[in-house]
């Protein structure tokens, strides 16, 4: 809600001095394309080099969402990404072993049954624990459009001791589906299964669950160990690649705190080679 401006007190001019230009910058970086890639631009014949993370300008959508605040799509180099991995997770050892979106794509091309593609996929678009994903039932589910789809998940982790037991509320947390294959995905499944009101999708074990996408990723022959949570991982660092603000991914994810969230942004935490290059030596 924007503040009343007749409310502010003018011995304090200042106070919305920060918060406003943060949402300054925001709009801006919002309007822009990150090109991950280390391009060659001419300008004027001559060759000059750019970082991996080059910001260039986007054209403005045809159709947008009323809702929407830029037209920036972000192009990454994933290639330089997966092959500078070993070093991230080399230097920052807190940070999960994780899949980019090529090597997530070569999980699901292996996956021989409906089924087991969609608890992939369920996993990836979500960035739900094993246990949320095998919990969600045809009533967690919101399947329109790309602007309104989306999962409520019943937050299952335990934090800490239990108290009050009997009065004790389920959380919740919603998660956006906007990738349109996916939501078609989900609706050939529920009606070819049949699958009535109330019931789970996938109505097995968590035991089953790790050992449906462990068999996936040795089929995929990935080449770091996957299970179910690396999903999560996955889901959480291309939230972070593509710009997505800390505090939405911390409620995506259900984090209590949202250090939690901050150790994703270790992904792109050896890309600072643009800052050396305007250094005098």
């Amino acid at each position: 809600m924007m503040p009343n401006l007749q409310s502010i007190d003018s011995e304090k001019p200042c106070q919305f001095a920060r918060p406003l230009a943060r949402l300054a910058l925001s709009v801006f970086l919002l309007n822009v394309t990150i090109r991950p890639a280390r391009a060659e631009i001419f300008n004027g014949g001559q060759r000059r080099m750019t970082h991996p993370l080059h910001i260039t300008r986007s054209a403005t959508p045809s159709n947008p969402h009323p809702a929407e605040l830029f037209a920036g799509r972000i192009e990454i180099n994933w290639p330089y990404l997966v092959e500078r991995r070993p070093l991230t997770l080399q230097l920052y050892p807190e940070l999960p072993a994780y899949l980019l979106l090529p090597e997530v794509h070569q999980l699901l091309d292996a996956a021989t049954h409906p089924r087991d593609h969609l608890l992939a996929s369920l996993l990836w678009h979500t960035g739900a624990r094993i246990s949320e994903a095998l919990a969600v039932t045809t009533e967690h589910l919101v399947l329109k459009d790309q602007w309104s789809s989306g999962v409520l998940l019943d937050q299952l982790k335990k934090r800490g001791r239990p108290r009050l037991a009997k009065r004790q509320v389920l959380r919740k947390r919603w998660v956006p589906i906007t990738d349109e294959a996916f939501i078609r995905e989900l609706q050939r499944y529920i009606e070819g299964q049949s699958i009535r009101a109330g019931e789970r999708l996938f109505p097995f074990t968590r035991q089953w669950g790790y050992k449906r996408i462990t068999n996936l990723a040795a089929r995929a022959g990935l080449s770091i160990g996957v299970h179910p949570h690396t999903l999560r991982h996955a889901f959480a660092c291309n939230a972070v690649l593509h710009g997505q603000p800390l505090t939405v991914i911390r409620d995506w994810l259900g984090h209590a705190d949202i250090q939690q969230t901050e150790i994703y942004t270790r992904v792109l935490a050896t890309e600072t080679n643009h800052l050396m290059r305007y250094m005098a030596f």
